[in-house]
């Protein structure tokens, strides 16, 4: 029995193994637990793998990897066009084995460990950020309730509160003031924590050489999207120029997708004419990411 390639479709804690033999033929079709999977993919022959890039892909990529196989990590997307029928685990499979021996599909690199460890730390903050945001907007409204409304930024809300919460000509409930410091500490406590998460992340980027490079102008792309952008495309993109206001788009970035991609005049989005353009990289980290990571694998 010969196999050309294995799928295998990821679950959090059964896997479904399928492997094609070089006509195209199912050799062997069987579901494992995380345990059975990583025993019996130690006993085959050096073999193609592939794998759909979801939770935990990475690590059991690493660890096949050890046992000599060649893995490659494939996006769900470009795997759905050759599943067959409906979808289920074993169709996955073979859909996952087939797409992995094609030549025009785009794989994602194997994050090492340090990579997942700043992928994590980048996660971590951007949810922080997202619960201040949130407990910003409910001390928006509940002060509006109260007919108290504040000009729009956090930073206004952030120098009137501690004078609100000493003024007695306010009329506010004392409950209703207990409850508005118990958020202004938790908004405090939450801007302590991104402001370490961010003081890490400025440390990652100290250390590392690539992300020195080519940092001398203004322009540059801070930390937290440049790391984001190094660790997901898997592209050295740390050293990347924004567009200024009088450039609409950047300079030439050294890949060239991306290059080709982002001078499309098409990319520039409807009614920013006059403005600072809305290019990618002038967006919130995770956005810039993403629409990048479409450029790539699109």
């Amino acid at each position: 029995m010969h196999i050309a390639s294995i799928g295998i479709d990821i679950g959090k804690t059964t896997f479904h193994l399928v492997a094609l033999d070089p006509h195209g033929s199912i050799v062997i079709r069987r579901k494992f637990s995380r345990r059975a999977l990583l025993a019996y993919t130690a006993k085959l022959a050096t073999s193609l793998i592939g794998m759909e890039t979801c939770g935990g892909a990475h690590y059991l990529a690493r660890v096949i990897r050890e046992q000599g196989h060649e893995v490659r990590l494939i996006p769900g997307q470009f795997v759905k066009s050759y599943r067959k029928s409906n979808k289920n685990d074993y169709l996955d499979g073979e859909a996952i084995a087939e797409a992995v021996t094609r030549n025009n599909v785009r794989f994602v690199p194997i994050k090492t460990d340090d990579q997942l460890d700043l992928q994590s730390l980048h996660r971590v903050r951007e949810r922080l950020v997202h619960n201040r945001t949130e407990v910003i907007n409910q001390m928006r409204g509940l002060l509006l309730e109260r007919g108290l409304s504040f000009q729009r930024g956090p930073e206004n809300l952030r120098q009137q509160l501690p004078g609100l919460l000493e003024d007695a000509e306010q009329h506010l409930t004392p409950k209703f003031r207990a409850l508005l410091a118990h958020l202004w500490q938790q908004w405090q406590c939450l801007d302590t924590q991104v402001e370490g998460m961010d003081c890490d992340i400025k440390a990652v980027a100290d250390s590392d050489a690539a992300c020195r490079r080519r940092q001398v102008d203004a322009h540059l792309l801070q930390p937290p999207v440049a790391q984001q952008l190094q660790q997901q495309l898997g592209i050295p993109l740390v050293g990347l120029l924004l567009a200024r206001r009088r450039r609409p788009y950047p300079r030439r970035i050294g890949h060239p997708q991306l290059d080709a991609t982002f001078r499309q005049p098409s990319l520039e989005p409807a009614g920013v004419s006059g403005r600072l353009h809305a290019h990618p990289y002038h967006l919130a980290p995770q956005i810039a990411v993403e629409r990048l990571r479409l450029a790539v694998v699109s």
